[in-house]
């Protein structure tokens, strides 16, 4: 009884959705990652005027379409003065209240790749669903070759995943009588 078509096409890497309204009137949130990995090809600050180049596709945004696929509008895109984090990637999006809104949270970083080993660049941020405008809310959270990723919400509590800072395993110290 299900038939499968497609909503949008032509999205630079969709991580995460996010809908808010009813099944009359609907709005729907597509969150674009960006990269997230560096590469000659995909650099984000070899692109146009770099970082902050409002048509950079590879930096994250938020897209948001009515019902019928047509855009509506491009939510917090990195600019000198704010949006996500440029080199990203940004994760997951969702409403603190699914289908009927309030706050719309997202997770973004600067993935370690793009700096010296470890960093503390993930974190958990609010869009305004509207204006675009985003604010931190939690910041410093661990990144490493996981970000800050799925995000849930419960009683009033936000949930998020936390992935490890490395795919390495940690090799234990040999004391003469085999590994630790």
């Amino acid at each position: 009884g299900f038939t499968v078509s497609v909503f949008k096409a032509g999205l630079n890497f969709p991580t995460g959705i996010a809908f808010r309204g009813d099944k009359r009137n609907f709005e729907v949130y597509v969150l674009e990652s960006g990269h997230g990995l560096p590469s000659t090809c995909n650099e984000q600050s070899q692109f146009g005027s770099g970082d902050f180049d409002p048509n950079n596709p590879f930096t994250p945004d938020v897209l948001v379409f009515d019902a019928n696929g047509k855009l509506l509008r491009k939510l917090g895109k990195p600019s000198a003065t704010g949006g996500f984090q440029p080199a990203g990637p940004a994760v997951d999006i969702a409403f603190e209240r699914g289908l009927q809104g309030g706050r719309l949270f997202a997770t973004d970083s600067n993935q370690a790749t793009h700096a010296q080993g470890q960093n503390n660049s993930s974190r958990i941020v609010t869009v305004d669903p509207d204006s675009g405008v985003v604010k931190p809310f939690i910041t410093g959270l661990p990144t490493g070759d996981h970000p800050t990723e799925q995000l849930a919400f419960k009683d009033n509590w936000i949930y998020w995943s936390q992935g490890s800072t490395t795919n390495s395993g940690v090799v234990g110290r040999d004391n003469g009588g085999g590994a630790n």
